[in-house]
């Protein structure tokens, strides 16, 4: 997920967008935890978490 591509969505999608990936990173760990190696990696959920935090932090809404 790219930051030009978050620019673009709405606040209410940026919300949703970030509560599914808190979701999936509680998921990923969960099963890190459990011994199953995954196929999505930890850091790439935990970027896009971060990249969503700033496009909201830029456009002055708190998190």
């Amino acid at each position: 997920m790219r930051a030009s591509e978050l620019r673009e969505k709405t606040e209410e999608e940026l919300r949703e967008e970030l509560e599914s990936l808190f979701k999936l990173l509680l998921s990923l760990n969960m099963k890190k935890a459990l011994g199953y190696s995954g196929s999505l990696d930890v850091r790439t959920v935990r970027c896009d978490i971060a990249r969503v935090k700033l496009v909201l932090s830029e456009r002055g809404i708190s998190v």
